[in-house]
C-alpha cells in the first residue's frame, strides 16, 4: 500500500526533476517560435510542439510550440518531458513521465503526466495509466561525454484524470495530446 505521504514525496520529486530538467536542457533544446522575421515559425520546423486540452478544475487549451519551450531528459527509470511553464508565453508546465528509457519508436508505454502553474501554486498529476506512442525518434546530437539528444514526438492519452497534488484543488482532465520535444540520453 503507497502511504499519501510517499505518493507527495515522488509528486515533489518529479515536479523538481521536471524543473531542473527545464533549467538545464532548454539549452540544449532550440527556442525560438519564428523564422527571425517576426511570423509564426512552420510547425515542421519547430523543435518544441504539444497540443492538448484540459478540463474539470483547470480548463485550457494548450497549443506550444518552440516559443513555450520544452525539454527532456532521460534515465533507464523514466524519460521526462517538458513544456511550458513560463508566466509570459506558456503559463502552464505539462510533464510528460514515461516508464523506462525511450530512444526508439514503440507504442503503448505507461505514463503519468504532471500539470503545473508557472508559480508553482497549483500541481496535478495521473497514475500511471497513461499510455503515450512514441511514432518518430531521431539523434539530433551526439554529445561526448553527455550523452545523446533524441527527438521524439508521439501522442498520448489517459484513462484516469490528474488530482491535486497539493490538496483538494478538484481533478483535471486530460484529452489526447500530441507532442514532438528533444530528450538527453546519458
Amino acid at each position: 500500500m503507497v502511504r499519501e505521504s510517499d505518493r507527495m514525496a515522488v509528486a515533489h520529486g518529479r515536479l523538481g526533476a521536471a524543473l531542473l530538467v527545464c533549467a538545464g536542457v532548454l539549452a540544449l533544446t532550440a527556442c525560438g517560435g519564428d523564422d527571425g522575421d517576426g511570423a509564426p515559425a512552420d510547425p515542421e520546423e519547430e523543435d518544441c510542439l504539444l497540443a492538448v486540452t484540459l478540463s474539470g478544475a483547470l480548463s485550457e487549451t494548450l497549443d506550444y510550440d518552440d516559443s513555450a519551450g520544452c525539454s527532456g531528459s532521460s534515465t533507464d527509470v523514466y524519460t521526462a518531458l517538458s513544456w511550458g511553464g513560463f508566466e509570459d508565453s506558456a503559463p502552464i508546465n505539462f510533464g510528460v513521465f514515461i516508464n523506462g528509457s525511450i530512444t526508439a519508436p514503440s507504442t503503448g508505454n505507461l505514463a503519468s503526466v504532471q500539470i503545473t502553474s508557472a508559480d508553482g501554486q497549483v500541481s496535478w498529476e495521473t497514475p500511471d495509466t497513461c499510455r503515450v506512442d512514441i511514432t518518430e525518434s531521431t539523434v539530433i546530437e551526439v554529445i561526448p561525454e553527455i550523452g545523446t539528444d533524441y527527438a521524439l514526438q508521439g501522442k498520448g492519452t489517459c484513462s484516469e484524470p490528474a488530482v491535486d497534488n497539493f490538496g483538494d484543488g478538484g481533478e483535471v482532465t486530460v484529452g489526447s495530446f500530441t507532442f514532438r520535444a528533444g530528450t538527453l540520453v546519458p
